[in-house]
């Protein structure tokens, strides 16, 4: 049987691995992996802001938003979070959204 939470050692295994695919150019395989460790640890701002990068590398933009907003309601403080809200929401022409993330993240 397969937890529904992973270990915070695992999850960051899980989360190096995904990162190495992504750099790797395999972003799909990199999405398979992230997609399953968000199911099994939804709350966890490391595999939302991870599924973040892996749609934004795919040039999926709006999922990439979904999850960076994901990440940023579990861990409002965190600097490439808010940076990349604040570009995404630039280029959804939500001004005062941008302006406010970016200038957020200026803050941290």
């Amino acid at each position: 049987m397969i937890p529904n939470v992973l270990e915070d050692k695992e999850a960051e295994e899980i989360h190096k691995k995904a990162q190495d695919l992504i750099d790797e150019g395999k972003t799909d395989k990199a999405l398979e992996i992230l997609k399953v460790s968000a199911e099994k640890q939804p709350y966890s701002p490391i595999f939302q802001k991870s599924l973040g990068q892996a749609y934004l590398k795919k040039g999926e933009r709006d999922k990439a938003y979904e999850h960076y907003k994901a990440a940023f309601d579990l861990t409002p403080n965190d600097y490439e979070v808010l940076n990349q809200l604040g570009v995404l929401s630039g280029e959804r022409n939500q001004l005062q959204a941008a302006h406010t993330y970016l200038q957020r993240s200026l803050t941290i």
